[in-house]
């Protein structure tokens, strides 16, 4: 519709289209241009960027020619891309022109202004710098920008970004970074000024827009800084009051500094032993802004404390504790404790549980980033979800409990408005446990106890949750071994128990012996859903036939549906067996003598004293009676399959004593040869 519909309105023209969006408010432009020169091929054919397009540049004119500029990179269209866009040299001087129009702004027209300047600075970090000469100009216009007072964070961003990629090499990049920072707190500016006024004045007074010397606009931002009151400034004034311009103007350069080290070092990659800059920028720079009292300072220290923290081991197992107690100080705002908590994960990745261990025990790492997961701080909930699901997928991290509590959050009303952690939720747990059979071992261990939490969930919260036969049926498809990556090859060759599931029946059918009729009520509807078939071993099966039976002796449901749901389940299991099984061999007398567990268990359950309520007399009708009958027959076959259970374990088990006798009668024919044999020496 976009394409042919509505760019019909403004004539085909996309200058006029885009007059007509919310260019600096949103990212649909970008988005709508997509689209369009994805579309619309026709149309890039009539678009043209000449010197009058550049010369009188428009906030929709810079976001097109970006845009363009992108789709050309992005499609290898390197002719295109040289037509729309001028060499580095002269894109350089429309990179001062603006800026210095940027400057001069008043503050109404200056957000236009920065913004044309933005996407110019975004065009520079895809330009070609194998011209010596250009890059040479480039090199020294930027490096003039960041010496500016008055600069915004993007643009600080862009410019440091191009830097590194003019600098030959990282180490290079970071020594250029780090003396332009000397500079910039030493203060040179302003001490030229303040030696002479006059000539700075003539200077301004005369500005010649072909060089690339921005120090005068920049002078005369620094005398009336106070005057223009940009953002940061208003908000550190608010937040100090008292405090005289002199400090307000130093803490702003300190700010700056503390700025270009944060863009510098997210784009460093090389080890802090190999780059001995970086230590006296530690100590001079980041370290002092954490002793600030202002939020503003702590958090961009902490910040670039902890992308030196990444380069560098050592260092990160230092300021471990820091950063631990800084996710739950009483004094820090929120973002500061968000802030702490990304940095403990990305160094738990980087370096590993068992190396951020070694000067803070593993169990409070453990206990934080958990305590993390209960914080009223959405944001803060998110990233501790985020950043476990992360270290539990990387198998950096492994705990059954902490995963418990992700999919009872997962099921939690609380968290429905959260969609950052819902979004994380709904992908972590589905690769996590459709990529490991063992994650889905797991998960059938404490399958029981997150199914019974979630019902007396969902009985307190009816109408916020799903109920508890979706969520267990939830719990049963992730739990589900044919859907494990790999589980359609050859079954010999991978190592999935596909009748896992099995297991999660035999737990169920023990838990409802003993909870109380409000919770077991769901239990036989889940246990009907649960897949059993060959794949669970006749062992597990005859295990679920044994308790199923002793629980209609013992503890029978009172309720219709839920005898329903149990008597399918045991008439799916004795089809299974339908003729007399074989005898078994050693091996499976074994595995048979399993089934001592459920008979220990049922032997010491003792029926609950509940309310006792009238019997129930079931018509006496044919049709009764024919239900009855066939009844009787599945009753006498269970008997009868539970009578050849017990006679193999009295066989095995007297199997057992017989030898364990010939064992004794053995060894007490050695002891009497060996006091023969010694009655013999002693004669000799």
């Amino acid at each position: 519709m976009l394409a042919t519909k509505w760019i019909q309105q403004a004539d085909d023209n996309l200058m006029e289209f885009l007059e007509r969006l919310d260019v600096m408010g949103s990212n649909v432009a970008d988005d709508v241009l997509k689209a369009f020169f994805d579309y619309r091929a026709d149309i890039l054919g009539n678009l043209t960027f000449n010197d009058v397009f550049w010369a009188n540049l428009t906030v929709e004119g810079a976001l097109l020619v970006r845009a363009y500029a992108e789709f050309c990179r992005a499609k290898d269209d390197d002719i295109q891309f040289e037509k729309a866009v001028p060499e580095v040299t002269r894109h350089a001087f429309y990179i001062q022109k603006y800026s210095n129009n940027m400057q001069e702004a008043d503050e109404d027209n200056r957000p236009e202004a920065e913004f044309i300047v933005t996407q110019l600075l975004m065009i520079a970090k895809l330009l070609d710098y194998a011209d010596e000469n250009g890059r040479r100009k480039m090199f020294n216009l930027l490096r003039e920008m960041l010496m500016l007072d008055d600069i915004p964070d993007k643009h600080l961003d862009c410019i440091v970004e191009t830097m590194g990629k003019i600098s030959l090499n990282e180490k290079d990049f970071t020594r250029i970074i780090i003396e332009i920072i000397s500079d910039i707190r030493a203060g040179i500016g302003e001490q030229e000024y303040l030696r002479n006024p006059e000539k700075s004045d003539d200077e301004d007074d005369s500005p010649d827009e072909q060089t690339m010397d921005l120090t005068g606009i920049s002078r005369k931002r620094k005398r009336s800084i106070v005057d223009k009151t940009p953002s940061r400034r208003s908000s550190i004034a608010a937040d100090d009051v008292g405090q005289s311009t002199s400090e307000i103007d130093a803490m702003l350069i300190k700010l700056r500094c503390l700025t270009i080290t944060k863009f510098m070092l997210e784009r460093s990659a090389e080890p802090l032993k190999e780059n001995s800059y970086m230590y006296g920028l530690l100590n001079e720079l980041v370290i002092p802004a954490l002793a600030r009292q202002e939020d503003v300072m702590q958090e961009l220290g902490l910040h670039c404390l902890g992308l030196i923290c990444v380069l560098d081991q050592n260092l990160a197992q230092s300021n471990m504790e820091l950063f631990l107690t800084c996710i739950f100080a009483e004094n820090a705002n929120s973002q500061l404790q968000v802030l702490s908590l990304k940095i403990v994960f990305d160094l738990i990745l980087t370096f590993g549980m068992t190396a951020m261990s070694s000067q803070i025990p593993e169990e409070r790492i453990i206990n934080d980033l958990t305590k993390s997961l209960d914080s009223t701080t959405p944001a803060m909930q998110a990233i501790a979800t985020e950043g476990i699901a992360k270290l539990m997928l990387t198998k950096l991290f492994r705990n059954a409990q902490i995963l418990r509590r992700l999919i009872i959050l997962y099921f939690n009303p609380e968290s429905s408005n959260n969609n950052h952690l819902r979004q994380c939720l709904n992908y972590f747990l589905q690769v996590y446990f459709h990529s490991s059979h063992d994650n889905q071992v797991m998960l059938s261990e404490i399958f029981i106890p997150i199914t019974l939490q979630l019902i007396q969930m969902q009985q307190e919260a009816k109408d916020e949750m799903p109920t508890p036969t979706i969520m267990a049926q939830q719990l049963l498809e992730w739990c589900e071994p044919r859907r494990v990556l790999g589980a359609d090859q050859d079954r010999s060759v991978e190592k999935i128990d596909f009748g896992l599931q099995a297991n999660i029946a035999i737990e169920l059918a023990k838990v409802m012996f003993t909870e109380t009729n409000s919770i077991r009520k769901y239990l036989p509807l889940i246990l009907h859903k649960i897949r059993l078939d060959g794949d669970a071993g006749e062992i597990r099966l005859k295990k679920l036939t044994l308790l199923i039976g002793n629980l209609k002796a013992k503890r029978p449901f009172i309720e219709p549906m839920s005898k329903k749901y149990l008597l399918s389940v045991e008439k799916n299991i004795l089809k299974m067996f339908e003729d007399a099984p074989e005898a078994l061999d050693d091996a499976e007398l074994i595995k048979l003598a399993e089934l001592t567990e459920e008979i220990s268990f049922i032997d010491k359950f003792k029926l609950p004293e509940e309310p006792s309520k009238p019997a129930v007399t079931a018509p006496k009708t044919a049709k009764g009676r024919r239900r009855q009958t066939r009844k009787n027959q599945e009753d006498a076959r269970l008997a009868k399959l539970m009578k050849e259970v017990e006679a193999i374990l009295e066989s095995s088990e007297s199997d057992q004593d017989q030898e364990e006798e010939e064992e004794d009668d053995d060894d007490d024919d050695d002891d009497d040869n060996e006091m023969e044999e010694d009655k013999e020496n002693d004669d000799d």
